[in-house]
């Protein structure tokens, strides 16, 4: 309707001539893009992302199938903006709903290199809106894609790099408390409760999966990330806490279903100092070869010794206070009884008899 009134405005009265040129003129300058000439295109695509939502779907398809060969050109630039004017699409109105769930699935195999940082925190940030968009047109659909969804952005928490962390966490912080719903919840707790001792092995349900991969998140190939992990497995609790509270869930069966997480969490909470202080450790040692060629006097290492044990020491505990926020919300949902029954060796200062 916007871009119906400006093509009048315009004197443009057939809206299908000039949206027919704009389709053509963008996808013959998409298609012949190289990285040796890519400077048009970034500009067309800087353009087109302020737009795209507003296209209507005729236009919108073909521009889409174009674009999903701009990310396999391996230019930095050109990703971001793709990946950008993807996003785009999904602030579309319903009507471009089944173009969103292509163009998400096609988006599960465009997956950046971690090493790339701005590819991959921008491709973090077009996921997060894609599952967002297919949460509010087709929720059920939505709710299968989770697991794919949640598998790709944790898998990021594995990069040494601040920036691509800070960028994940903030898409599941985003995502986390619209799609962690009670219906999520019912299903665990009736795959939970149907349990029975002739029943050995049984298909996880979506926040099961869920869980499974947060707790993967606190294994040690992740330790550059537990801080942002940890803040946002504390959300994953909040969240959880409510659709409890909604559909009146039983504490035994929360605690089931959140036990392996709320485990992994509490073998932190005992970790010893040098474990989790040694990627900094690691980071530190790749500056050791540059020594040999800058000669600097004791007060400069004495000085830079200071530093790297202040910022050891914050970010000790900084991860300590992550832990206890995570433990207090999973207290919060699963109870004492809950907590001691998942790791009563990690607590022995707390005397609370589970039988009761």
């Amino acid at each position: 309707m916007v871009l119906r009134r400006l093509l009048s405005y315009l004197g443009l009265r057939d809206i299908k001539a000039p949206l027919t040129s704009f389709e053509k003129f963008y996808s013959s300058l998409i298609s012949r893009c190289t990285p040796e000439n890519s400077l048009p295109t970034q500009y067309a695509l800087v353009t087109l992302k302020e737009v795209f939502s507003i296209l209507p779907h005729m236009v919108q398809k073909p521009l889409c199938e174009a674009l999903l060969r701009l990310p396999t050109l391996g230019h930095g630039v050109l990703t971001v903006l793709t990946f950008q004017a993807f996003g785009s699409v999904f602030h579309s109105p319903k009507e471009s709903v089944t173009l969103g769930v292509q163009l998400l699935n096609a988006l599960f195999d465009l997956s950046p290199n971690r090493a790339d940082i701005k590819p991959t925190c921008a491709f973090a940030e077009t996921l997060s809106r894609g599952i967002l968009f297919l949460h509010r047109y087709q929720p059920d659909l939505c709710n299968k894609k989770l697991p794919t969804f949640y598998g790709m952005i944790i898998s990021n928490f594995q990069s040494d790099q601040k920036e691509v962390a800070t960028a994940s966490a903030e898409a599941l912080k985003e995502v986390i408390p619209k799609t962690i719903e009670p219906s999520l919840l019912r299903e665990a707790v009736t795959a939970v409760s149907n349990l029975s001792p002739d029943v050995t092995k049984r298909s996880s349900t979506t926040l099961e999966k869920i869980v499974l991969m947060f707790q993967q998140a606190l294994r040690y190939t992740y330790r550059s990330s537990w801080n942002e992990i940890l803040e946002v497995i504390a959300l994953f609790f909040k969240s959880l806490c409510d659709c409890a509270s909604e559909i009146k869930a039983d504490k035994k069966h929360l605690t089931t279903i959140v036990k392996p997480l709320v485990i992994e969490i509490a073998s932190l909470h005992n970790l010893p100092d040098e474990d989790i202080l040694s990627h900094m450790d690691d980071v530190k040692s790749n500056d050791k070869s540059t020594d040999r060629f800058n000669h600097k006097n004791n007060q400069s290492k004495s000085k830079e010794n200071n530093d790297a044990g202040e910022k050891k020491a914050t970010f000790q505990m900084n991860i300590n206070t992550r832990i206890s926020n995570a433990l207090t919300q999973a207290l919060t949902l699963i109870d004492i009884s809950g907590l001691l029954e998942c790791a009563p060796l990690q607590f022995p200062g707390i005397d609370y008899d589970i039988s009761n």
